[in-house]
């Protein structure tokens, strides 16, 4: 019942994630030294300990290291994807009058 209940969940994550990847593949996108330095900031204010501790946990395990920098390059995916974004507007009334043809 609980696999059934996150089951949608669970497939527009991976699908998110597979997408995400391949977009920081294509434009290899990479996080810089500043960037992370950025990130442990975040973090810290965040979980409300010191940028230190934080540095020093993931300097320490490498395995989590990773995951964070690839977590901080899948916000620098998202945002390209919004700063490259055009937004048009679409009154929904002509929008359903020709989807329904």
């Amino acid at each position: 019942m609980l696999a059934e209940k996150y089951r949608d969940t669970a497939i527009k994550q991976v699908k998110r994630h597979i997408i995400l990847g391949k977009l920081i593949e294509q434009e290899a996108l990479k996080i810089s030294d500043e960037e992370l330095e950025e990130g442990y900031q975040s973090m810290s204010i965040s979980v409300s300990q010191p940028v230190e501790e934080i540095r020093n946990y993931y300097k320490g395990n490498q395995e989590n290291l990773d995951f964070f920098k690839h977590t901080l390059l899948e916000k620098k995916a998202i945002r390209l994807i919004i700063e490259n974004s055009k937004v048009e507007e679409k009154d929904p009334e002509k929008t359903e009058a020709v989807e329904s043809i």
